[in-house]
């Protein structure tokens, strides 16, 4: 059969005091109790020898919490969202707070559903991404804000802490980047795909409207492609190829990476000669090195800094720091092609 698990009692016989001792040193509080350094290094040594492990459960019961944080998002799949997560993570480790992850896939229902499942679970803080519905799912995401710590990701309300890239400033800083390097003929791509499960259509729909704002002026044009995924936009690639269209651009603005690498890998395999001539660039949270990464120049998201800001404002609320909400706004970065 199993040996027992080790308990307090167990550690506070080991070392010959008491076991209300054994416990503040355990949890961080001897030097609030002015409890000696000698006496404390012997709670920790024997808690070591004996293999103690602390019970969560009993612990949460006792202290009303769970060292948990609950993350709702949209979509986990979409490749900016889990290098935020990680980041996060990497911070409120060092706290003790483990993560809940979960989706509500833009499904306002669902999104209601995850939102009990994790009150259930009795997290003592919300990271919460851009909410599905319209004003009441609003509202009760608001409300839920209110009863418990809570940041918005990707989105702002004036309720709330936020944490955000402001938008326009995507799209602006790829128009910007274009008219930096003269460029005046540029072709948006951007995704109309409903059932798209890594990716916003609404959003990339809006990033390149506000793309066609900032890049308008005299002499300047852009012409989109709406695609449905990497399979069409294959497609087009290999007609505006043959046709000679693309040879009528300067420069490329991708509304994500998904876009932004699928258009250059097709181009590298039927038109490489036209990476020459025309500059793509991308909306993008991912910096990883690819053999597609030479050729694109990124306007990076830096979800190091979105995921340092979420855990930096949520802390402070779990600390119990009272503060008006507040609007973080993280701006991205260009970074050039090699």
């Amino acid at each position: 059969m199993p040996s027992r698990p080790i308990t307090l009692g167990d550690v506070a016989r080991a070392v010959g005091t008491s076991l209300p001792t054994v416990s503040q040193v355990l949890s961080g509080q001897a030097r609030a109790r002015r409890i000696s350094e000698r006496l404390e290094a012997r709670v920790l040594s024997a808690a070591r020898r004996l293999g103690y492990r602390p019970n969560l459960l009993a612990r949460s019961l006792r202290t009303r919490r769970s060292m948990t944080i609950g993350i709702l998002l949209p979509n986990l799949c979409q490749t900016f969202y889990p290098a935020v997560v990680a980041a996060f993570q990497q911070e409120v480790r060092g706290k003790g707070y483990l993560l809940l992850l979960s989706n509500h896939y833009e499904d306002a229902a669902l999104m209601d559903e995850e939102l009990s499942l994790l009150e259930q679970r009795m997290i003592d803080g919300l990271v919460i991404g851009p909410p599905a519905g319209g004003r009441a799912a609003m509202a009760r995401v608001l409300a839920f804000a209110a009863r418990m710590p809570s940041v918005a990701f990707d989105w702002h309300h004036s309720r709330i802490d936020s944490v955000f890239n402001p938008p326009a400033s995507l799209s602006l800083a790829a128009a910007r980047h274009f008219q930096s390097k003269g460029i005046r003929r540029v072709l948006g791509i951007t995704l109309n795909d409903p059932t798209a499960k890594n990716a916003r259509p609404r959003d990339s729909r809006a990033r390149m409207q506000r793309f066609l704002a900032a890049f308008s002026g005299v002499g300047r044009s852009v012409e989109t492609w709406e695609v449905t995924g990497a399979e069409d936009l294959a497609e087009r690639i290999r007609r505006g190829s043959a046709s000679g269209f693309l040879s009528r651009f300067e420069g490329c603005f991708c509304t994500n990476t998904i876009l932004g690498e699928s258009f250059v890998g097709e181009l590298l395999s039927v038109d490489p000669a036209i990476l020459r001539r025309i500059l793509p660039v991308m909306i993008s949270g991912n910096l990883a090195p690819t053999p597609l990464g030479r050729h694109v120049a990124v306007v990076h998201q830096d979800p190091a800094a979105l995921g340092q800001a979420l855990a930096s404002r949520l802390l402070l609320r779990l600390g119990g720091v009272r503060l008006r909400p507040a609007r973080v706004e993280i701006p991205p970065r260009l970074v050039e092609r090699s």
